[in-house]
């Protein structure tokens, strides 16, 4: 008996969850003409990205009418800063929603975007810094969409890429003693008032959402 209370519990738990957050995704997107914030800002790139995560799970059609919504509204593409990993996040959703529907015009943009790489420099204050990925939630930001491209088209390298940008990224901002990322090359000689290095949460928190969504899904294609 104990058994079945607690598969239960554990199921209305599970059902209460769902219901919250769709009350959640339905209100935001009931409101979202009202977000000061470009729909192809990281902003809204971040919460798409999640959004077709949940319309993934939930199979619900409302998330993904949505999201088609949005991507034929801006015809698939991008702000104007070429190579700035911000303005990139929204191919996330856009890579994801050409995976259900297989439509060519939904990632044609985006294979355009990543076809030139920058060979800026990367420290944070060189000319066109913004170009490469030398702030920490950078790494969420750019990496997956090349992680997504490579599993559609492999013979592009794509992931070559991405391991190469995201080891100098790493090897310039990761303090290996503390085992965090510098917010960008103006925290390393910063310290606290208490002697402490300057680390950022936030950034972190970006760069361990990468890993592990990036690992989940390497683990699901094994």
């Amino acid at each position: 008996l104990f058994a079945v209370f607690t598969t239960v519990d554990a199921r209305s738990k599970k059902d209460q969850d769902r219901a919250l957050i769709d009350k959640v995704a339905m209100w935001q997107i009931d409101h979202q003409t009202k977000v000061k914030h470009h729909d192809l800002a990281w902003t809204n790139g971040v919460l798409f990205r999640g959004m077709v995560e949940w319309a993934d799970y939930t199979q619900d059609s409302r998330y993904y009418d949505f999201l088609m919504q949005i991507g034929k509204k801006h015809r698939w593409g991008f702000l104007k800063r070429l190579y700035h990993a911000d303005d990139l996040v929204i191919a996330q959703m856009y890579i994801r929603m050409y995976e259900k529907y297989h439509d060519p015009v939904m990632i044609q943009p985006t294979i355009a975007r990543v076809a030139k790489p920058s060979k800026a420099r990367l420290w944070l204050g060189a000319k066109n810094w913004s170009e490469r990925w030398s702030w920490c939630d950078a790494l969420f930001m750019a990496p997956p969409v090349y992680g997504q491209l490579n599993k559609l088209y492999p013979e592009k390298n794509y992931l070559d890429f991405m391991d190469r940008e995201f080891r100098e990224a790493t090897d310039s901002l990761y303090d290996a003693d503390a085992g965090l990322y510098y917010r960008d090359r103006r925290y390393i000689p910063k310290k606290e008032k208490n002697g402490e290095k300057v680390f950022w949460g936030r950034g972190n928190g970006w760069v361990f959402a990468f890993v592990i969504t990036n690992t989940s899904q390497r683990a699901s294609d094994l």
